[in-house]
């Protein structure tokens, strides 16, 4: 165990090294992770399409899906990943509410 003394840190004491994290030029807030969310119903087949806003800026890889079947208790999953703004959820039952969240690296509108 080192004890570290008391008073202002000196750079150059490998105990005070602090890690700095360099952005490539151009990278920006907008291109942090952004998240939509929302509820569907699956139809009588146990499909369901989810159509982003129009507005919804377009992610990026990797893209994070997260479901949970409301009701009644079933087993949702993805069939058809995100694109063109949309993706398909299925579940075991038909008629099922399910609760999603897609998250993902935001496409800043400036770099194109």
């Amino acid at each position: 165990m080192r004890v570290l003394p008391l008073g202002e840190p000196h750079w150059k004491d490998p105990a005070y090294r602090v890690l700095i994290i360099l952005l490539p030029l151009g990278l920006t807030l907008a291109a942090m992770d952004s998240a939509y969310h929302g509820e569907i119903w699956t139809d009588g087949r146990g499909f369901a399409t989810v159509r982003l806003p129009a507005e919804a800026d377009p992610l990026e890889p990797p893209l994070e899906y997260q479901l949970r079947d409301l009701e009644p208790p079933s087993s949702a999953r993805i069939t058809a990943e995100l694109e063109d703004g949309r993706f398909t959820i299925a579940t075991d039952q038909p008629h099922v509410k399910v609760a999603w969240r897609v998250t993902g690296h935001a496409r800043d509108q400036k770099e194109e």
